[in-house]
């Protein structure tokens, strides 16, 4: 990866930029978390050598969120719940 593109990369994937989009402190904690393995594994990025990236699925996430995170997934169900919100 060409220097140029790794200095982009870095400077717009700061924490100062991304600390006030989360509401929740789990959140914030999980997206710094995920965002400083992101950097070092930029800063750290040997050409040819694979890197092995862990992500979650939707369903684990929603399992491990169970009970406590409502998910919405598609339109008619967002319209339906916008519509519940707003009748009250």
């Amino acid at each position: 990866m060409p220097e140029d593109i790794r200095d982009l990369i870095l400077a717009h994937s700061k924490w100062e930029d991304e600390e006030d989009q989360i509401d929740n402190e789990e959140g914030r904690v999980q997206r710094r978390k995920w965002l400083l393995d992101f950097q070092e594994r930029i800063r750290n990025y040997v050409e040819g050598i694979p890197v092995k990236v862990p992500h979650e699925t939707r369903s684990d996430v929603i399992k491990k969120h169970k009970g406590r995170i409502r998910y919405y997934i598609g339109r008619r169900q967002v319209r339906k719940r916008t519509k519940q919100l707003f009748k009250k």
